[in-house]
Order: C-alpha cells, then sequence, then structure tokens
C-alpha cells in the first residue's frame, strides 16, 4: 500500500509572480515567504510553490496522483496569473521520495534476522525496527516484529515492489507466530 509520494518538479513562466495567493484553499507560509502552500482535494496532497517555480508535491497515493497533481497546479498558476494563452510548462519532473507499508502474514524474529545478516541494523535500545538497506533497488526497509514493511527512499512503485519481493525470501526464513 503506497502511504506517500513526494515528487518535484519546475513551473517555467518569465514571470515570478508565483506567490500570489488567488487561489481558494491557499496560504502564504508565515516563515518562509517565498513560497505559497495548497491543498488539493483531487487528488488529496499538498503542494508548495515557490517563486521561483518549483514545486513540491507531498500526499499522493500514486505517481499518476502525483503527475495529475502537477499538472493540475501547473494549469491553476497559468490561470491565476492570468496567462491562458501562454504556456506553462511542467520540466525536471520527477518522483524523489515513495513511503509504503506491506503486511506480511506472518510475524519477523528479527534479533535472528539480525544475528544472521550483517548488513542489518538492529538496534532495540533505539529503534523497534530492524534497519535493512537495499542497494537495487537504493531505498530503506524497516521490518518489525510484526510482519510489517515499511519501504522509504524508493523513487517509484516498481521499486517498491521489487524491494519487497527481494526481502520476502530472507524474512520467510525467519517467520514466526503473528504478533499483533
Amino acid at each position: 500500500m503506497m502511504d506517500n509520494m513526494f515528487s518535484m518538479d519546475g513551473l517555467e513562466e518569465d514571470d515570478d509572480d508565483f506567490s500570489e495567493p488567488v487561489a481558494p484553499r491557499t496560504l502564504n507560509d508565515p516563515i518562509d515567504i517565498q513560497v505559497l502552500l495548497k491543498q488539493m482535494r483531487n487528488p488529496h496532497c499538498f503542494v508548495k510553490i515557490y517563486s521561483s517555480g518549483k514545486v513540491y508535491i507531498v500526499g499522493c497515493r500514486s505517481e499518476l496522483d502525483c503527475m495529475r497533481a502537477a499538472r493540475g497546479i501547473a494549469r491553476k498558476v497559468q490561470k491565476n496569473m492570468g496567462r491562458v494563452k501562454d504556456k506553462v510548462c511542467i520540466r525536471n519532473y520527477k518522483v524523489c521520495n515513495v513511503l509504503a507499508t506491506c503486511r506480511m502474514p506472518f510475524g519477523v524474529r528479527i534479533g535472528e534476522l539480525a544475528a544472521q545478516y550483517p548488513q542489518a541494523q538492529y538496534e532495540p535500545e533505539l529503534s523497534p525496527g530492524l534497519i535493512w538497506r537495499s542497494q537495487d533497488p537504493k531505498c530503506v526497509l524497516r521490518v518489525h516484529t510484526t510482519g510489517t514493511i515499511t519501504v522509504t527512499g524508493a523513487t517509484s512503485e516498481m521499486d517498491v515492489q521489487l524491494a519487497i519481493e527481494m526481502i520476502y525470501p530472507i524474512v520467510y526464513q525467519f517467520q514466526a507466530p503473528l504478533r499483533r
């Protein structure tokens, strides 16, 4: 299940007047006057629009929703600036971070898993989960005794799928009765 997508892109426009709060559900950030915050309802996400044209989108549930939000923001900026006939382009669009959660049908003995695999980091005094840093795909997996695996740092839904498929045979070896 995808919990959160973080993407960034840039709006290419001549004018630097992106920070005028003319749209509904929009406010200026009191800490950083150069940014405009917008909450979107469909897809549900939060958007930061900087006066330089850089846009950060947080909270989408899929890559498609992220792209739809970016296109919607570009059209709203174009309309609110009175540039309907001019072209506002999305450039340098990329998904920077994907946060996803997966629940295994069994619990995991993470103490034994950490003892057998030295690349796994497990410090029960600091964190209840085992940290597994995957190189291909590049992401971080946090494995809990309840069988829940949280994936962060991936750049696509496919990377999340590959990371779960990579870790499944390893955690399957250390399955335990399910704890809730």
